[in-house]
């Protein structure tokens, strides 16, 4: 039954024009994105080319352009080695059909290159990241690694898939393409023109709950959030009687990292974090406990070193 309803969709099919275009019905089962995704992978191997996310130009209709299809502008001049703007007409389509339990796709693709050469090696220098491994580095970036310990995983993630062409940047990436792609993933995060707007938005909706106590950043005042976990708010319900505050300057480069650390001592002699303060201001003082009313602490040093004691005057 399949087949002949394969049959009746070629005889209904309008002759191509183009000489070049291939075009085939297929059936096939599953999610229709997987089907073409499959296919299109498969062309590339083959060919040895790449192909653009598709296009949906009208219902059911799905276009894969060429890589290097965009049209040159600038001083390139469309020269290969130096743009993938070549303008370059190969293509694969895909025209989906279904008929009761039959699914297929009328596919079309038109596989001569111009404007760029898919055996000339030199050109692989303006290759796009191979997606696979773009995913790869938005995870490795995501936990955190530097820009060289992304490479060297980039290094060995291809020469584990068997691509030894290091000219080939689709495999072989630069720190400058590691460097963009960050880039455009703390824009996906933070997409906001100003970074206090983005802080504004994350203390009112998911860091909310740890939030004690927010004040925004403007001309007239510094930026001032202090924040508690879960776990501080259990050890400082334990141990409010006494607090300990310890003034730090992290670092002076990034106000996000100057802080102010409050620690709360136990009756077992351990110092804990109660609250973290993250501040714009600058603070220069010296350490001091604070207890309760009409008690009189002696001053602890600056920059405390091993166990911090402290002593309290009656």
């Amino acid at each position: 039954m399949e087949n002949i309803w394969l049959d009746g969709i070629r005889r209904n099919l309008n002759k191509v024009k183009d000489a070049r275009v291939i075009q085939e019905v297929i059936s096939f089962t599953g999610e229709e994105t997987d089907f073409m995704q499959g296919y299109i992978r498969k062309v590339e191997e083959e060919a040895h080319c790449c192909f653009k996310s598709s296009v949906s130009t009208g219902k059911n209709y799905f276009y894969f352009a060429c890589e290097r299809s965009t049209k040159p502008s600038g001083k390139s001049k469309g020269e290969p080695t130096k743009t993938r703007a070549n303008s370059c007409k190969a293509y694969v389509s895909f025209k989906l059909i279904k008929d009761g339990s039959f699914t297929g796709a009328v596919v079309n693709r038109m596989l001569q290159h111009s404007g760029h050469d898919v055996c000339n090696k030199q050109e692989g220098i303006k290759n796009r990241v191979d997606p696979e491994l773009l995913a790869f580095i938005e995870i490795w970036l995501g936990q955190g690694l530097s820009i060289s310990e992304t490479l060297l995983k980039c290094v060995d993630w291809a020469e584990h898939h068997g691509h030894m062409d290091k000219y080939n940047r689709r495999y072989y990436v630069t720190p400058e393409d590691i460097r963009l792609i960050k880039k455009t993933v703390n824009a996906l995060s933070f997409p906001d023109a100003k970074d206090c707007v983005s802080v504004d938005k994350l203390v009112a909706s998911e860091l909310q709950e740890n939030i004690c106590y927010y004040q925004p950043l403007s001309e007239d005042q510094p930026l001032i959030i202090v924040v508690q976990t879960p776990w501080q708010n259990t050890r400082f319900g334990c141990y409010h009687s006494i607090e300990w505050a310890l003034s730090v300057i992290i670092s002076s480069l990034i106000w996000a990292r100057r802080g102010l650390l409050r620690l709360l001592v136990g009756s077992e002699g351990c110092y804990s974090p109660s609250k973290w303060l993250i501040t714009a201001r600058k603070y220069d003082g010296e350490i001091t406990t604070c207890v309760p009313a009409g008690a009189i602490v002696s001053p602890m040093p600056s920059t405390p070193r091993g166990p911090m004691t402290s002593e309290l005057v009656h």
